[in-house]
């Protein structure tokens, strides 16, 4: 490469002269790929295949598992929908603790292939039962919190329909995450007509890193309508919280 008077050039092609400027160096080229992360419910393992390496059987039926896809291509990214069934071969199991408090980690391998099932199959397998067993898809005022502690259900995860009350400041915790308090109460009742008074208050924390895996409750919506009531003592809209993590049951409040 030789320093012009416009600067750097490298001849009629630069960037093959920066390539073999860093070859000399030992700094090549890496192959970069995309990686997901997916959160898999009903998993139901096959132990007849001749791929499958997995457990044997999973106690109380189909579980929930971490997914880890190598090197997945836009294709697959634009075809896989939350709430699709897929007969997936040849995963690798990455742990097969089969405990209530741990999860399956399981990652695909070159020989993974995606096979979607339709409907017609779905229902002739009990496979549409799958993620109702799996996880309690909503919490209602029908519902104590603490059946979520002994139900023995794998990470716990459920959905709710809430009515936010408060959110506290954001703040900075051990590993430089970010994490915000919201406190809610479960709004089956007032949508469903019943009491008041049997609606739950729900603590809810929001965490992640300074980047897109946070944000604000004040950003939830892109209109300046806010979730959160006027006072503290005041319920905002009515919206459904997805995804959420039962860590305890505090009785005294």
């Amino acid at each position: 490469m030789q320093n012009g008077g416009d600067g750097w050039s490298g001849g009629d092609d630069p960037e093959g002269a920066m390539r073999d400027a860093l070859e000399e160096k030992d700094l090549f080229e890496r192959r970069t790929s995309v990686v997901l992360r997916m959160n898999v419910t009903g998993y139901n393992p096959s132990p007849g295949h001749p791929s499958y390496r997995g457990p044997q059987s999973l106690r109380g039926g189909p579980s929930s598992a971490m997914l880890t896809v190598w090197d997945a291509d836009a294709a697959l990214i634009d075809a896989v929908r939350s709430g699709q069934t897929y007969a997936i071969t040849a995963l690798r199991p990455k742990a097969t603790s089969q405990g209530t408090t741990s999860e399956i980690s399981l990652s695909t391998t070159r020989f993974t292939r995606w096979v979607p099932l339709d409907d017609a199959t779905v229902r002739a397998g009990c496979l549409e039962h799958s993620e109702p067993m799996w996880r309690c898809v909503s919490v209602d005022a029908g519902v104590d919190l603490r059946d979520l502690s002994r139900s023995g259900l794998p990470r716990k995860e459920f959905d709710a329909i809430v009515c936010p009350v408060f959110k506290g400041p954001v703040r900075v915790v051990e590993g430089g995450r970010q994490s915000q308090w919201i406190f809610c109460l479960d709004a089956s009742a007032r949508v469903s007509g019943g009491s008041p008074d049997d609606a739950h208050l729900l603590a809810v924390e929001v965490s992640g890193r300074a980047d897109d895996t946070f944000i604000d409750a004040d950003d939830w919506t892109a209109s300046s309508t806010s979730f959160f009531g006027d006072s503290s003592d005041s319920c905002g809209a009515v919206v459904m919280l997805s995804n959420l993590v039962y860590m305890n049951y505090d009785a005294e409040n």
